[in-house]
């Protein structure tokens, strides 16, 4: 189907996906707009006054073949054209965003830490990375937990944070490259943010923006041997000295008995 697309309209898809169908046409859009109603008029009208044994629905099945016809042959008197926004070299911004929480020091089996993991593909000896955006875009790194802040490089990285905070990382790297004309985020973590609806607007306010967001994850997904505590619920107020019942979910992998 992709091709049959191409043949007809160019481009794949994801090219019109990406821009926007736009007319320039010099006639004003008042002139087409009454050409194309005053065309499927007259079809209309046409073969509404036909008789014979042509019967109704006959009569509007040819009108329509005739209207759509005349739409196609109008459709080029407004000049459609596919714009699309592109970057323009070393004139654009990309934020490059890397978890800096103490998770990132997981080891995952003969891969070593994934922090180290990390310093390893943006260091200076295989910044293969970064220099392949650097070609193109202004880079600027940046690093979070529960707050995002400039960096120099991947040596300034600690990972000691006591928490991955996505949202508010986006937000604040979004404010803090408001001034500066921003192609995209890219956010390199191993962790998931817990506050579902701080990350929902932060995503929404972004695409508001026309700001994708690219997200490289760090480490496994499964571990052979894992143990989980996925839920815990207390009341919200006790008395004191009295019993409370508290409900904790855990989830173990690996573990037998």
């Amino acid at each position: 189907m992709t091709g049959i697309w191409e043949f007809f309209f160019k481009y794949p898809p994801l090219v019109f996906e990406k821009g926007k169908l736009i007319y320039a046409s010099p006639l004003p859009g008042w002139v087409l707009f009454l050409t194309t109603a005053a065309v499927v008029v007259i079809a209309a009208w046409t073969y509404s006054r036909a008789r014979g044994k042509t019967r109704p629905r006959d009569r509007a099945v040819l009108a329509a073949l005739r209207t759509a016809t005349f739409i196609v042959l109008l459709f080029p008197l407004f000049r459609p054209a596919l714009q699309i926004a592109t970057a323009i070299e070393q004139e654009n911004y990309v934020g490059v965003l890397i978890d800096d929480s103490r998770s990132m020091q997981i080891a995952d089996g003969s891969d070593g830490p994934r922090g180290a993991q990390v310093r390893s593909a943006l260091g200076e000896e295989t910044d293969a990375l970064l220099k392949k955006l650097g070609e193109k875009y202004q880079v600027r790194l940046m690093r979070f937990s529960g707050a995002a802040e400039e960096i120099g490089g991947a040596g300034d990285l600690t990972f000691t944070g006591g928490q991955s905070r996505l949202g508010r990382a986006m937000d604040q790297a979004r404010s803090q490259l408001s001034g500066v004309p921003l192609a995209g985020l890219v956010v390199i973590t191993d962790g998931a943010d817990q506050a579902e609806a701080e990350l929902n607007n932060s995503l929404l306010g972004l695409r508001a923006n026309s700001v994708p967001v690219f997200t490289v994850g760090v480490g496994r997904e499964e571990f052979d041997r894992d143990i989980e505590v996925r839920r815990v619920s207390t009341p919200r107020e006790v008395l004191e000295g009295s019993s409370v019942m508290v409900d904790v979910v855990v989830a173990q992998t690996g573990f037998r008995g």
